[in-house]
């Protein structure tokens, strides 16, 4: 298992009175766990919660929408440093409402063919002596 941390972008293209929230997750490692470019991803979410799951059975891509609970792995094309990763990229106002706005910190915890990505509790940390006050 493989934990990283991110904050939350905005989206290109979203204006800074409405920004559209974005998680992106490229790692070279998504590989290792079974997410491969093309590949679908399940999604699954409650309130600071949300489940990725790499879904196995064959699905018509043409037909897959945003809101389908789905999305298509990527690839992250890094010329600078010659790398092609899988990259898997949620973002939507939805995040908002499940606890996910702009500027919140994430865990991304990726597992074999799943990944967990958890709100950080940044004021519980403070308050545990983890971070400055």
């Amino acid at each position: 298992m493989k934990t990283i941390i991110r904050v939350i972008t905005k989206a290109k293209g979203s204006t800074a009175d409405k920004p559209i929230p974005t998680i992106t997750i490229s790692e070279v490692s998504l590989e290792a766990y079974g997410f491969k470019w093309q590949k679908l991803v399940a999604l699954e979410y409650s309130y600071g919660v949300i489940d990725l799951k790499l879904h196995e059975s064959e699905v018509d891509l043409k037909r897959i929408r945003s809101k389908s609970g789905f999305v298509r792995i990527g690839r992250n094309l890094s010329i600078k440093k010659g790398q092609d990763n899988p990259s898997i990229i949620v973002k939507g106002y939805w995040l908002n409402d499940m606890g996910f706005p702009v500027g919140t910190v994430v865990a991304v915890y990726m597992d074999s063919k799943r990944i967990q990505i958890k709100r950080v509790d940044m004021e519980g940390l403070k308050q545990e002596g983890f971070l400055p006050s």
